[in-house]
Formats: structure tokens, C-alpha cells, sequence
């Protein structure tokens, strides 16, 4: 379900606090990164990362620290829900 225009009102009435951003970069495995950060730097990260002029969003795959939500990211700046 794509979530672009309501990613924020979910993370935000999300509970947990603690988040996943797990990034496979396409080529070399060797540059996949798994990050563990807080609510507001997950917020910052999508500010920064989706939503541009120019449409250029980040593969990257969101996770509540239980997993009990998944949000799948793309490079057209569009965000899913996965998992609720």
C-alpha cells in the first residue's frame, strides 16, 4: 500500500521508538548498511532522502524495532507499507 502521503501520521503514532533502515546497495554487497536509529532520525533521514524535485528517493527497507511494521522505500521517491 503505497504511503507517501501518510508515512509521517504513521511513524508518528507509532509506540516504539526505535527503528531499522536496512540499505542493499545494488551492486556491492560489501556497501549494504544497517542502521539503528530514533524516531527523529528516522523522520530526518525521509526529509532527506525522499520527496525532492527530483524524485530521487533511496532503496531502502524501514523496520520497527519488532518488525511488526515494514515500510519498503524506492529510488521514485515512493514509500510502502508492507507490514502492519
Amino acid at each position: 500500500k503505497l504511503v507517501n502521503n501518510k508515512v509521517y501520521d504513521i511513524i508518528n503514532e507509532l509506540t516504539c521508538d526505535v527503528f531499522y533502515i536496512l540499505y542493499e546497495h545494488p551492486v556491492h554487497e560489501f556497501k549494504d548498511k544497517l542502521s539503528k536509529v530514533n524516531k527523529n532520525e528516522l523522520l530526518d533521514f525521509i526529509d532527506n532522502n525522499f520527496f525532492s524535485a527530483e524524485n530521487d528517493g533511496t532503496d531502502v527497507t524501514i523496520a520497527t524495532e519488532n518488525f511488526s511494521v515494514i515500510f519498503v522505500c524506492n529510488h521514485d521517491d515512493e514509500i510502502y507499507l508492507a507490514k502492519t
